[in-house]
């Protein structure tokens, strides 16, 4: 497991990357909880999805434990549209932008660490896709390298990044160019977590 608490990881973008149903974002809960659960006091998790049932059971978890650091989580309406997906995980970086600039101007002393978790950059990148082929337009920016360069280890705060993605979920959609896709995403993480067989691997990207 990735233990975002130690000064190792603090300020990493990892990408956990897999087949479906091997454990990501299992993974990604138990990781949100173990953040919450830290003995710092000043602990943010922003959590982001798209599923209904996954906000739910994250909600009913954070409430059931007595936990005091912060954690709010970002879904959808009941009947979502391509744009709500597209700009849900951009309300969410808008927020910790928000969160970061209150920190730097207060005068605590405390530090400030936030972990951002987005448990299905796959489904994103579909929405993406047809709402500028819609619109006859492109991207103004790149989401993954926006969260890529705001991620760090700062003086006053640090922010670190988990992102989910299931293997060859896109293959359809981009004529069995997702791979290619993927691999775009993923040269801007600091680490691939890559699940075989509910077994987590890490690899840096420098490795």
């Amino acid at each position: 497991m990735v233990d975002y608490v130690s000064p190792i990881y603090k300020g990493n973008m990892n990408v956990f990357y897999g087949g479906p149903n091997l454990g990501q974002k299992q993974m990604i809960n138990t990781t949100a909880l173990n953040f919450l659960n830290s003995p710092a006091s000043n602990n943010v998790v922003v959590y982001v999805t798209y599923s209904k049932k996954e906000a739910n059971k994250m909600s009913e978890l954070i409430a059931s434990k007595n936990i005091k650091n912060k954690f709010v989580i970002f879904s959808l309406s009941e009947n979502p549209s391509d744009s709500e997906y597209y700009y849900l995980p951009r309300i969410a970086i808008n927020f910790i932008n928000q969160l970061i600039a209150q920190n730097c101007s207060s005068q605590s002393k405390e530090k400030l660490s936030i972990l951002l978790c987005w448990d299905d950059i796959n489904t994103y990148i579909l929405k993406e896709k047809n709402i500028f082929e819609i619109s006859k337009s492109h991207a103004s920016h790149n989401i993954f390298a926006d969260v890529f360069e705001m991620t760090g280890n700062f003086e006053k705060y640090d922010l670190s990044a988990i992102l989910s993605s299931e293997k060859s979920k896109l293959n359809r959609e981009f004529e069995n160019e997702g791979e290619k896709v993927l691999e775009n995403i993923l040269s801007f993480s600091d680490k691939i977590v890559k699940f075989e067989c509910n077994l987590a691997m890490t690899k840096s990207k420098n490795s």
